[in-house]
């Protein structure tokens, strides 16, 4: 049975940003390794979101590139998902409202209810301060703050259904091929 590996966004971006060249070259070694076949990759659509709202079109499209020669599994930000989010919220970062830490907290969710041990990310979190610069982290930022935006003043389930939706639809736009999450066993 293969290793699951969880990709975070951060990793994609890498693969089009050479400002940080020892990331630039591991996130290739990385990628390289992907696609022979070794691991079973897995993103969410908040990664399909965050690389949709890439601003530079060209490197958007190379992005999801990357992602179709990998076709990796896409999981929902469901209410399991959301739930585990809040709860590492208020236990880690409660003195931090910043959308990044939250969608950092997701992505780490995400990969835990859908029992997947390992989360690959250029991301370090310390005390609710994100410890990592470089240009391809900034633009990933930069998109989360507006998806932030877009889900002020949406209930929990409102705000689900808009991430999972807005991802369907850039699947659909931009060509994105992911395999789809099978239901997942409830447990009680």
């Amino acid at each position: 049975m293969k290793k699951k590996l969880y990709i975070e966004t951060s990793v994609w971006n890498q693969l089009e940003h050479d400002d940080r060249p020892d990331w630039y070259k591991t996130a290739w070694m990385f990628y390289e390794t992907l696609k022979k076949g070794i691991y079973e990759p897995y993103i969410s659509k908040i990664v399909i979101d965050e690389i949709a709202a890439t601003p530079d079109i060209g490197r958007r499209q190379k992005l999801f590139d990357h992602i179709n020669r990998i076709e990796p599994m896409a999981l929902e930000f469901d209410e399991q998902a959301q739930s585990l989010t809040a709860h590492y919220m208020a236990a880690e970062f409660k003195n931090s409202s910043s959308r990044r830490v939250y969608n950092d907290s997701s992505h780490v969710a995400i990969a835990t209810v859908n029992e997947i041990r390992h989360v690959v990310s250029f991301n370090f979190i310390r005390g609710g301060i994100v410890m990592n610069y470089g240009k391809a982290l900034e633009e990933v930022w930069a998109s989360r703050e507006t998806l932030a935006k877009e889900l002020e003043g949406k209930s929990p389930e409102q705000q689900r259904k808009h991430i999972n939706d807005k991802a369907d639809e850039a699947c659909k736009k931009y060509g994105i091929r992911v395999r789809k999450q099978p239901p997942r066993p409830v447990h009680a």
